[in-house]
C-alpha cells in the first residue's frame, strides 16, 4: 500500500475530530455482489470525488492479500469477479455471506465461471452508508447473525430435522464414529514428515558440520541460506536461490556455484561470509533428499511386516467405509436418493467390506461390467478419494461419489459430470491427482466443461477390491508427487551423459563449421534442431541421440574417411558383436529415416488455409485420430462435421482418408486435389507427415517416435489392456475378431531384449513375442510353435523385430533373425539402440485389424508405472495375468544364461549349467480367445 494511502486509512481513527478534517478523511462502504447478496467483512475505501485509489480490505483472503489499490469502481468489480475463478475465491465470497444464501451464491458463480460475461463488471458494488464506525458495527452485527445461523444449520439443518428420529440417530452415530477413527488415523500418523520439513532437517544436520568448520555455530535453516548463480550455457542472468531449492531441484553446472571464490548470502542476517557456495556444492550434488524422502517413507509406512502398517490399513478402512456410509444417508435424506438407489449404493459399501471378493477376477483391461466400487478418473489418471459406484438394476447406474465437494454434493450421476460440473469441481479435481498428471486433468475438464470430451470409461484395472489397499495409494501419492518435482541420482546421471557429450563434440562444431558443407545438410542441422527441441522438452533420450548424429555428422566432414579406419578397430574390440557391419554402413540412413523422414513436422502454407474462419468452433480432446483438431458441427448447410487445424491464427481443413485410418491436410486452392498430404499428431501435440501408403506396402511399421502416454501408440487411443501383452520371455497369440473391444497385441521394455511381431493377414491371426536370450533351440522351438499357430504359409506372415543394441551385450536379435529366415520368414530390423549404456527403451503394438506394427519408444518410468501394480497385485492374486506376472518374477530371479557364438550356453559369469536351468528360460505361449 502507498504510504499516502495507509496514513489516510489511519485517519479513519479519528472521525470525531471537527467537521473540516473530517471532510478530507476516506469514505467507508460495504459490498455487495452483482446478484444484490450482501458480503460481511468487504469494504470499500474512496475519496467524495473519487480521486486517487480506491481501497479493497478484503479480511483473510486465500492468497494473503488483503488491501488491494484500485483506479475505479469498475475495476473493483472486476477485481472481485476474478476471485470466482478458482474454486478458493469462490469458496471465500460464500463465507461472506448468510448461511441460507450460500446455496444460491454457489449456483451463481457457477453461472459466472460457465459464462463469465454475466458478472456485471459496470455494476457499482458499492452498499451504501460511508461512516467508519457504521460499517465496522454491522460488520459485527453480521458476522453474529451468520454465525449463529451456521451453528442451527450444522447442529440441525431443515432436511436433517424432517427426518425420522432413527435415520437421525443412524447419521449422528456415523458421524460420531467417523469422528473417532478420523482420531485414530491422525494419532497413527503423527510421525509422518512432510517432505519440506524432512528436506530442512536432512539439509540442515549434513551442514552444520561444514558451517561449524566455517565459524557458524548457531543453527542455520537451509532456506534462508541464499546463493547467487547464473544458469544456462550463457550464463546472462542471475538467479538467486536458496539452498534448500537447489538441494530439492538441482542446478546446471555451469551455474557459477562451483566458483571457489562465490560466497553466500543469509536472508535473515546471520553472518554466513566464511561459508563458500562450492564447498555447498559438494553437498548438492549428492544429497537426492527426494530419493530419501522415499526410501524413508516407504520403510516406515508401507513396511508389510510391520503391525503398526496393518493397524493403519484397517483404521483407514475403517474411516472410508464409515464415510461412505454416513454420506449416503445424509444424501438420501437430502433427497438426492431414491430407495432402490440408495438401497443398491449402500450394498457397494457393504460388499467393499467384505474380506473375500464376490466374484473372480477380470482382466484389468476390460470395461466394467459388474457392480462395484471404481476409482474415477480423467484422461486416466487417478483422482485420489473420489470413487464410481457402479451396479445393474438391470441396466447399468453409476454414480461419482465426491466427498467433500465445494457444491456440497457427494453423490451425482457419473454421466453428469460436465459442463458447469466439471467446472464447479475443477479445481478440486485437480487438487486430487498427481503433479505431473495436473496440466493434462486440466486440459481435459476444460474439456469437460465444454462438453467437447465425455467422462472415462470404467474400467476393470480400477476396481476397488481391497479397500485397505488405498491407504497404500494414499503414502505413495505423497511419495511420488516427491519425487517427481525432485532431481534422482538416475536422471543427474544421465543428464551428465548428455551434456559430456554436446561439449566433447563442440570444438569440433565450432572450429570447422564451414565443412557442414560437405555433408548431407539434412541429416546435420536436422538433428541438431531436434537435440534443442528435445532438450526443451526435457526429452533428453530423444535429446541424446539426435546429438550423437550431429556429431558424428561433423567428425565425417573433418576427418572423412580416416574416421572409417578408427570405427574398424572399434569393430575388433567391441565383442561380442551384435550386429553386422551392414549396420555400421547404414547407420547414418537410418537415423535419417528414423529421426527426419517418419517424424518430418508439417510446415503450414498460409495459401493452404481457409479464407473465411469458420463458425461455432469446437475444439476436439477426446481420443482419436480428430484429437487436436477443431469442429465446425454440422447444421442445415453443411451435412457433415468439418475438422481444422488451428495453426498461428489461421484454419487447415482436414478430413479422413477413404483407405486408411488417417488424415489429410486439404489445401483450400484445390480442395479437390488428388494428393493431399497425410498427417498424424504426435502425442506432444505436434503435427507431422506420416506415412502414405496402403496396407501390405510401406504401411507395415509405423514409427511413433517418443510417447509420453502408452494411449497413444494403440488403436482408439486406449489404455492397454495388461492381458495382451508379452513380458519378457512369452509369446501371446491372438485372432482378429469383431466380437472383441481390443484387438491388439504389444510388448514394452526392449532394450538389450528383442521384441518380434508377426501377422498373417491370411489368416486374421498375430503375435508378439519378448526374447531376452540368445539360446537357439529355444528360439527355434518357440518360433516353430508360434507360425503353426499363425497358419498358412511362411511367406504369407509379416515379421519385424524391434530393440537389441549394437556395441554391446549379447546378440539376441542376430539369433533371432538366423532362426526366422531358417523358417522361411523375411523380418524386417529397423529400430535398435547403439549400446545398452546409451540405449532406447522400445515398446511395440501390433493392430490385428490393420496389420501394423507400431514401433514407439518409452521412458523407464513409463514402463515401471504400468508394471509394479500388476506385479504388485500378483502376488495374492490368482487370475490368469497374475499367474504370468509370477512367472516372469520367477524367470526374472533365475541367472541368465549366454550362448556363445559356437551355441554353448554358460551364465553370464562362463560356469556351465544343467538341462533344468535351460529348460526354465524356454519362452511361454498365451492363446487368447
Amino acid at each position: 500500500m502507498k504510504a499516502a494511502n495507509h496514513d489516510a486509512v489511519k485517519a479513519l481513527w479519528g472521525e470525531g475530530e471537527p467537521s473540516v478534517r473530517r471532510a478530507r478523511l476516506l469514505h467507508v462502504t460495504g459490498l455487495v455482489l452483482p446478484n444484490g447478496l450482501r458480503c460481511a467483512d468487504l469494504l470499500l475505501f474512496f475519496r467524495e470525488d473519487m480521486q486517487g485509489d480506491l481501497l479493497l480490505y478484503a479480511p483473510a483472503k486465500p492468497d494473503g492479500q488483503e488491501w488491494i489499490e484500485l483506479p475505479s469502481l469498475w475495476a473493483v468489480s472486476v477485481e472481485i469477479g476474478t476471485w470466482t475463478r478458482n474454486e478458493a475465491g469462490r469458496e471465500y465470497l460464500a463465507q461472506q455471506l448468510s448461511p441460507d444464501d450460500r446455496e444460491t451464491a454457489r449456483e451463481y458463480f457457477a453461472h459466472v465461471v460457465d459464462k463469465p460475461v454475466s458478472w456485471d463488471s459496470g455494476k457499482d458494488l458499492r452498499a451504501g452508508g460511508t461512516g467508519f464506525r457504521a460499517c465496522l458495527e454491522n460488520i459485527v452485527a453480521m458476522g453474529l447473525a451468520h454465525n449463529l445461523a451456521q451453528v442451527q444449520l450444522d447442529e440441525s439443518p431443515r432436511w436433517y430435522s424432517a427426518l425420522p428420529l432413527d435415520s437421525r440417530r443412524n447419521i449422528s452415530s456415523l458421524s460420531q464414529e467417523l469422528l473417532v477413527h478420523q482420531r485414530a488415523f491422525n494419532e497413527q500418523l503423527a510421525d509422518f514428515e512432510v517432505f519440506v520439513d524432512f528436506a530442512k532437517r536432512t539439509v540442515a544436520k549434513a551442514i552444520t558440520p561444514y558451517l561449524r568448520r566455517r565459524g557458524v555455530l548457531e543453527p542455520v535453516d537451509p532456506a534462508t541460506i541464499l546463493i547467487d548463480y547464473s544458469p544456462g550455457l550463457a550464463g546472462r542472468d542471475t538467479k538467486t536461490a536458496s539452498l534448500l531449492d537447489l538441494v530439492i531441484h538441482g542446478y546446471d553446472d555451469n551455474s557459477g556455484i562451483d566458483d571457489p571464490r562465490k560466497g553466500v548470502r543469509s536472508s535473515v542476517g546471520q553472518d554466513l561470509r566464511q561459508v563458500r557456495s562450492a564447498e555447498l556444492a559438494l553437498y548438492i550434488r549428492r544429497a537426492y533428499v527426494g530419493e530419501r524422502y522415499g526410501k524413508e517413507t516407504r520403510a516406515k509406512f508401507l513396511d508389510v511386516d510391520s503391525p503398526a502398517y496393518i493397524k493403519r490399513r484397517n483404521t483407514y478402512r475403517h474411516m472410508l467405509l464409515i464415510r461412505m456410509d454416513r454420506d449416503l444417508r445424509v444424501a438420501k435424506g437430502k433427497g438426492l436418493l431414491n430407495d432402490s438407489e440408495f438401497w443398491w449404493l449402500t450394498r457397494q459399501v457393504t460388499l467393499l467390506g467384505e474380506s473375500v471378493p464376490v466374484f473372480g477376477p477380470e482382466y484389468p483391461g476390460t470395461v466394467v461390467r459388474r457392480e462395484g466400487v471404481v476409482r474415477f478418473t480423467v484422461d486416466g489418471h487417478v483422482v485420489l478419494g473420489v470413487y464410481v459406484f457402479t451396479y445393474f438394476d438391470p441396466k447399468r447406474s453409476s454414480w461419482l461419489y465426491t466427498p467433500d465437494a465445494p457444491d456440497g454434493v457427494t453423490f451425482r450421476r457419473y454421466r453428469d459430470f460436465s459442463g458447469g460440473v466439471a467446472a464447479r469441481l475443477h479445481d478440486y479435481v485437480v487438487g486430487r491427482v498427481a503433479l505431473t498428471a495436473r496440466e493434462k486433468v486440466r486440459r481435459s475438464l476444460v474439456a469437460l466443461a465444454t462438453a467437447s470430451a465425455r467422462v472415462d470409461a470404467l474400467r476393470e484395472l480400477n476396481r476397488v477390491i481391497d479397500i485397505r489397499a488405498e491407504f497404500d495409494a494414499y503414502i505413495e501419492r505423497s511419495v511420488t508427487d516427491v519425487e517427481d518435482v525432485t532431481t534422482s541420482r538416475t536422471e543427474v546421471i544421465e543428464g551428465q551423459v548428455i551434456k559430456g557429450l554436446l561439449f566433447a563434440s563442440a570444438p569440433v562444431c565450432m572450429v570447422y563449421p564451414p565443412f557442414v558443407l560437405l555433408l548431407d545438410i539434412a541429416l546435420i542441422t536436422v538433428s541438431s534442431g531436434q537435440a534443442i527441441e528435445a532438450h526443451v522438452q526435457g526429452d533428453t533420450e530423444s535429446a541424446l541421440w539426435h546429438w550423437m548424429f550431429a556429431a558424428w555428422g561433423a567428425l565425417f566432414a573433418l576427418f572423412g574417411p580416416q574416421i572409417m579406419g578408427a570405427v574398424r578397430h572399434l569393430w575388433h574390440v567391441v565383442k561380442p558383436v551384435s550386429l553386422s557391419v551392414q549396420r555400421l554402413r547404414y547407420a547414418a540412413l537410418v537415423a535419417t529415416k528414423e529421426s527426419d523422414l517418419t517424424l518430418r513436422p508439417i510446415r503450414f502454407k498460409a495459401h493452404q488455409a481457409v479464407k473465411r474462419v469458420p463458425e461455432n468452433l469446437v475444439e476436439v480432446t477426446e481420443e482419436g485420430i480428430f484429437k487436436g483438431t477443431w469442429r465446425s458441427p454440422s447444421s442445415a448447410s453443411q451435412p457433415r462435421d468439418i475438422h481444422f487445424i488451428k495453426h498461428k491464427g489461421r484454419y487447415y481443413q482436414v478430413k479422413t482418408h477413404p483407405s486408411f485410418n488417417g488424415l489429410r491436410l486439404v489445401d483450400a486452392r484445390s480442395p479437390g486435389a488428388l494428393y493431399q498430404e497425410p498427417l498424424r499428431r504426435m502425442s506432444n501435440g505436434k503435427w507431422i507427415y506420416d506415412k502414405p501408403g496402403l496396407l501390405g506396402g510401406n504401411g507395415e511399421v509405423s514409427y511413433l517416435g517418443r510417447v509420453d502416454d502408452l494411449r497413444a501408440a494403440f488403436p482408439g487411443h486406449v489404455f492397454p489392456d495388461v492381458s495382451r501383452g508379452a513380458l519378457q520371455g512369452e509369446a501371446v497369440v491372438a485372432r482378429f475378431s469383431e466380437a472383441v473391444a481390443d484387438n491388439y497385441l504389444f510388448s514394452l521394455n526392449a532394450q538389450t531384449c528383442v521384441i518380434a511381431s508377426l501377422h498373417n493377414p491370411t489368416t486374421g491371426m498375430g503375435a508378439v513375442i519378448h526374447f531376452d536370450h540368445n539360446i537357439r533351440a529355444l528360439i527355434e522351438r518357440c518360433l516353430r510353435d508360434i507360425t503353426q499357430r499363425l497358419g498358412g504359409v511362411a511367406q504369407d506372415i509379416r515379421a519385424t523385430l524391434v530393440g537389441g543394441d549394437w556395441l554391446t551385450g549379447t546378440d539376441i536379435g542376430g539369433r533371432v533373425r538366423s532362426a526366422m529366415r531358417r523358417q522361411g520368414l523375411q523380418p524386417t530390423w529397423d529400430y535398435w539402440s547403439y549400446s545398452s549404456c546409451f540405449g532406447s527403451t522400445y515398446g511395440v503394438a501390433l493392430d490385428l485389424r490393420s496389420g501394423v506394427t507400431s514401433v514407439f519408444k518409452t521412458s523407464r518410468g513409463q514402463v515401471e508405472r504400468y508394471y509394479i501394480p500388476v506385479l504388485a497385485r500378483a502376488k495374492k492374486s490368482a487370475d490368469p495375468v497374475s499367474v504370468r506376472a509370477r512367472g516372469f518374477m520367477r524367470r526374472v530371479r533365475n541367472e541368465p544364461l549366454v550362448a556363445n557364438p559356437s551355441g554353448a550356453i554358460s551364465t553370464g559369469q562362463g560356469r556351465p549349467v544343467t538341462s533344468a536351468q535351460i529348460e526354465a528360460q524356454a519362452f511361454s505361449t498365451v492363446l487368447l480367445s
